[in-house]
């Protein structure tokens, strides 16, 4: 986004489509930023921010220009929608992901704990 708000640049991660809310691409993006610096997979970072604060100031008004004038959504259910649209769409290209037991512990099971502690 530009500093109006005006649309700068697209970041499609390959899951864009019409029928989906812009604002998980852009939670998705934010999730993943320091993925390559920490190589904590998505799993523990949604876990992470379910236990502490889910967005920053910052990550909060760029979620809430892109959700433009949708019904306004909780911090955690952006997150959590997010995780689950990942989830899904990897298990729709490969139901391989469903025998990883890499995979699951490092996507899955976190949130589920995280979710089933709270």
């Amino acid at each position: 986004m530009a500093p109006d708000g005006a649309v700068a640049g697209i970041v499609d991660w390959g899951q864009a489509d019409a029928q989906h809310l812009a604002i998980l691409d852009i939670a998705h993006w934010l999730l993943s930023l320091d993925l390559f610096t920490d190589r904590v997979e998505l799993g523990g970072r949604v876990a992470a921010r379910l236990a502490g604060r889910c967005w920053s100031p910052t990550e909060r008004e760029w979620l809430r220009v892109a959700a433009g004038h949708c019904e306004p959504l909780s911090d955690r259910g952006v997150v959590l929608l997010t995780w689950l649209r990942h989830v899904t769409s990897n298990l729709v290209k490969s139901p391989a992901y469903t025998q990883s037991r890499v995979w699951m512990t490092r996507n899955v099971v976190p949130v589920l704990r995280q979710v089933d502690h709270e």
